[in-house]
């Protein structure tokens, strides 16, 4: 029997999308769904899987976000990944990463290609379904290019990601979070000192995962540059209110989602 394994966190709203879309089929061919809500027991840390949905096929990565419906269907039924250059699927994958994208400001280009476990690179390339070889991540021209539009857009994905923790933060403290107190929130709390210090909390497992030195002109400078950049779309109110007025309210009101997604992830234990 094929192993086939799909990784998910239910308030990824990627996660939230793929399984509304591919129910049936993930159902018909018995693949387990997995929870990283506990990483540890779900085995995400051990296998390294460090962003969802991330999709096995017969025990091999097969894709990671960004992965839609219409790519995990074909996928599961035998067919071809979506492909295009290298570099962009790369950085990508990485930008649909919170984790990632966090670590590669801290650590910057001249680390980045150490960064990435080889699953992921398998899995953000397509290696093992008509993708590319593993092997093309190895150059310097393919991580600089990759860094230029981390770079350009990592602020961007900061933002989203400080405002959704924002969100949760407030859920678990019993307070309102409709767009417009969540708006409120982050004009009030947002500051380059306070994205700054998400920044490096984000990127790290505990100690695990910090630069030897904060005082390192690099890292400083990115931080800085990273904190205002995402400060600046904070203020647009664009990130709340997609936040607090579509994504997380559409995903916590689909009950239906909630018990076939309970359902899976029992029958896959």
């Amino acid at each position: 029997m094929r192993d086939d394994a799909l990784y998910v966190h239910p308030l990824c709203y990627s996660s939230y999308k793929l399984i509304k879309g591919t129910l049936s089929l993930l159902e018909e061919k018995r693949v387990r769904v997995v929870l990283v809500d506990n990483p540890v027991a779900s085995g995400a840390l051990e296998s390294t899987i460090l962003s969802v949905p991330y999709l096995v096929i017969g025990g091999k990565p097969a894709a990671v976000d960004p992965l839609d419906e219409a790519e995990a269907r074909s996928l599961l039924e035998g067919g071809s990944a979506i492909v295009y250059e290298a570099w962009k699927m790369m950085a990508r994958s990485i930008l649909a990463s919170g984790y990632l994208t966090t670590l590669s400001i801290v650590h910057g280009p001249e680390v980045l290609p150490r960064l990435l476990p080889r699953g992921f690179v398998e899995a953000a390339l397509r290696s093992n379904h008509g993708g590319h070889s593993p092997e093309v991540a190895y150059t310097g021209e393919f991580w600089e290019r990759v860094w230029r539009r981390l770079w350009k857009k990592a602020p961007t994905v900061v933002a989203y990601n400080y405002a959704r923790h924002a969100y949760w933060s407030l859920r678990a403290l019993g307070r309102k979070a409709d767009p417009r107190s969540l708006r409120e929130h982050l004009e009030s709390e947002a500051s380059l000192e306070s994205i700054a210090q998400w920044i490096i909390s984000m990127s790290s497992l505990g100690r695990a995962g910090n630069p030897l030195s904060f005082e390192d002109k690099g890292v400083a400078t990115r931080l800085g540059e990273a904190a205002e950049r995402a400060l600046e779309v904070l203020k647009t109110g664009e990130v709340a209110e997609w936040i607090a007025g579509e994504e997380q309210p559409t995903i916590e009101s689909d009950a239906s989602f909630w018990e076939a997604l309970g359902r899976m992830s029992m029958q896959s234990g």
